[in-house]
């Protein structure tokens, strides 16, 4: 296995479960009335998710059971509409309900390739 891509994928594992941390403190934000926070957060995921999601992308080719990166463009596209309507309840709901379980599938996936 290239070791160049084995440490981006270690890399990644590591930033996902920093992720899914993070949007549980900015689903906090949402619930607890501070949008102004949780926007400025969820600009953060999205540049996070996309680092990802390239990294994810560069190492297709030393992954088995390979990494499905469109399975949340979807859910991306639909926080996209929940941010233009101001509709935060629904960003909240898409982090938890719909984004963090593919994350956490992701870093499952990850962590069973590499053995952390």
């Amino acid at each position: 296995m290239d070791n160049q891509k084995l440490e981006i994928l270690k890399t990644i594992g590591e930033y996902l479960g920093k992720l899914i941390q993070d949007i549980g403190d900015t689903i906090e934000l949402f619930q607890n009335g501070n949008e102004g926070k949780g926007n400025e957060r969820v600009v953060e995921i999205i540049q996070a998710l996309k680092d990802i999601t390239e990294g994810i992308d560069i190492t297709s080719d030393i992954q088995n059971g390979k990494i499905d990166i469109s399975e949340i463009n979807e859910q991306l596209m639909e926080m996209v509409c929940a941010l233009e309507n101001r509709d935060y309840v629904l960003i909240a709901d898409l982090l938890e309900y719909e984004i963090n379980p593919i994350l956490e599938k992701w870093q499952n996936k990850i962590t069973d390739m590499i053995g952390m």
